[in-house]
């Protein structure tokens, strides 16, 4: 253990420089090959989906904001006489059925 420890130490700080052919080649296969693109193209089609489903929903606003029929009929589906709250405005009164249910079950 004691010379691997010394042979490390010895070969710690020495660099050696790489030929001068290496980088040539390096050079020459990267301008051969073609240049990875860095975004897969799953991301790319969720991207433009974004910017699809972005540009939808402002012309959906756009258009309800110009078109007066159209707002006047999303208002009355909204908040008409026949659109039902769905919050209850009294407690219902429990019938004798569910008590009788209720009872049996046990």
């Amino acid at each position: 253990m004691e010379w691997n420890k010394k042979i490390k130490d010895q070969l710690q700080d020495i660099e050696v420089a790489p030929p001068v052919e290496c980088w040539d080649n390096i050079a020459a296969e990267m301008k051969k090959s073609k240049v990875a693109s860095l975004q897969s193209p799953y991301a790319k089609s969720i991207t433009w989906l974004k910017y699809g489903v972005a540009a939808a929903v402002a012309g959906i606003f756009m258009f309800s904001v110009i078109n007066e029929p159209f707002r006047n009929a999303m208002q009355d589906a909204m908040f008409g006489k026949g659109t039902k709250a769905s919050i209850i405005d009294s407690t219902p009164a429990p019938t004798t059925d569910s008590i009788a249910l209720k009872d049996s079950a046990h």
